[in-house]
C-alpha cells in the first residue's frame, strides 16, 4: 500500500502540478498587449510565472474560494522577493488577480510566443 501512496503524495504536494491547468498560458490587461517584447503580458506555467524582466517559481499553491492562493519566489531586475497572489478565472474567462488589496483583471492572449 505504501508504494502506491508515495507517488500520489508527491503529485499532491508538488507546486508544479498544483495549479489548475485552465490557468496556464499568457495573460495581459488588454488583448492587443500580448507582445512579449516589452512589459505587459505574463505567462503562467506549471512551474510559476514569467514576464518582462521577472521570473517566479511557485513555492505553494492552494485552492481558495473557487480560485487559487499562490505563493511565489521571484527574481527580477537584480532583486529577489516573495509574492502572494490570489487568482480566479471569472465566468467571462478573464483572470482576476488580487495582491495586497489591489485587484487587476487580465484577458487571455490568443496567440503568444513560447
Amino acid at each position: 500500500m505504501t508504494k502506491y501512496l508515495i507517488p500520489v503524495l508527491l503529485l499532491i504536494s508538488s507546486p508544479a502540478l498544483a495549479i489548475d491547468r485552465s490557468y496556464l498560458g499568457a495573460w495581459a490587461r488588454e488583448p492587443g498587449n500580448c507582445d512579449f517584447s516589452g512589459a505587459g503580458p505574463f505567462r503562467i506555467t506549471a512551474k510559476g510565472i514569467e514576464g518582462h524582466e521577472f521570473d517566479c517559481t511557485t513555492k505553494h499553491a492552494t485552492p481558495d474560494g473557487g480560485g487559487w492562493l499562490v505563493q511565489l519566489s521571484c527574481a527580477g531586475e537584480g532583486d529577489t522577493y516573495n509574492l502572494t497572489l490570489r487568482w480566479k478565472i471569472l465566468p467571462n474567462g478573464h483572470l482576476r488577480e488580487t495582491t495586497k488589496g489591489k485587484v487587476v483583471e487580465y484577458m487571455r492572449c490568443a496567440k503568444a510566443p513560447k
